[in-house]
């Protein structure tokens, strides 16, 4: 098997179609897999892909949770699945838009045995059905070969975060293979920058892709999503560390103070003076002692309005 698509879902019922459509509609001269791996969906997202196998019986691997177990094992489990000697991701309510998608990436990797995963650029769709240009580049201006930007080298941009969107996103299978049982507890973050480590990045200067954003920032989430993203992130940088303690030596006391700042800032914007004072005594690092909030609870004055009740 040259190629395995593996598509993560969970109750993706309005999405799911979408995703499934734009994989198949992929021209190619290869044959291909789709792993689906669906985390005990809940709202008909099941039945659907049931539905496309019965349509397509060679062509999906189906891996049906019946309880949730969260997205890393999930991963993992469409990871370990996948028999491709590439390996293409995509979300379940993200999709593709341009049919080559597949086998530009492929033909390119095939032609270029040093490089090792490969993206192209993508729009993004949001809630609201507006579609913007997704400027997700944090790199030099590459190498150009055709419609390839060669950016070699990405591993000390790709420790601190993805470069490229998981929906765009094709690689050597090979170069996790010693890995799964981290990826699946790290995901794209830890995935790439393992993939970093091992090989080179390119990228198809083309828009071949959407990736559905959810037009929330971080700062406006509610607090339980806040800290649940910021244990995500925690989980991922350890991960990195036990990975590759040289080059991702992190600070474990600036990882353990995010998330008491978050309760800092929180407790500050509602005016709870002795938990603010509280969360400040908990602060470790220097990098979080002197951040705004923190600085916010310096004066007496300061304390005092803050503990008056609106």
């Amino acid at each position: 098997m040259l190629l395995s698509v593996g598509i993560l879902t969970y109750n993706q019922v309005q999405y799911i179609r979408q995703c499934l459509d734009a994989v198949l509609m992929q021209d190619v001269n290869f044959d291909y897999e789709i792993v689906v791996g669906d985390d005990a969906s809940s709202d008909g997202t099941q039945e659907i892909l049931r539905e496309y196998a019965n349509r397509y019986p060679n062509k999906f691997v189906l891996l049906l949770g019946e309880k949730n177990e969260g997205i890393s094992m999930n991963y993992k489990k469409v990871l370990s699945a996948s028999r491709g000697k590439y390996i293409a991701l995509c979300e379940g309510d993200d999709f593709w838009t341009d049919s080559r998608k597949l086998q530009v990436q492929v033909d390119f990797l095939e032609n270029h045995p040093n490089y090792g995963f490969v993206g192209t650029y993508n729009t993004l769709l949001f809630p609201n059905g507006i579609i913007k240009d997704d400027p997700y580049d944090y790199f030099p201006v590459p190498q150009k070969e055709g419609d390839w930007e060669l950016y070699g080298d990405v591993f000390e941009f790709a420790k601190y975060g993805p470069v490229t969107r998981t929906v765009s996103l094709c690689f050597r299978r090979k170069l996790i293979e010693d890995y799964i049982q981290y990826v699946g507890m790290g995901n794209d973050m830890v995935l790439q920058t393992i993939l970093a480590k091992h090989s080179l990045f390119a990228k198809q200067s083309s828009v071949m892709c959407v990736y559905r954003h959810g037009g929330v920032s971080t700062d406006k989430m509610s607090i339980p999503k806040q800290l649940y993203y910021n244990r995500w992130y925690v989980e991922n940088r350890l991960l990195q560390k036990k990975l590759f303690p040289e080059e991702c030596n992190w600070d474990e006391d600036e990882l353990a103070d995010r998330e008491t700042y978050i309760l800092l800032k929180y407790a500050i914007k509602h005016r709870y003076v002795k938990e603010a004072l509280q969360y400040k005594k908990q602060l470790k690092s220097v990098k979080y002692k002197n951040k705004r909030y923190c600085k916010y609870l310096l004066g007496r004055i300061t304390c005092l309005l803050l503990s008056i009740k609106m």
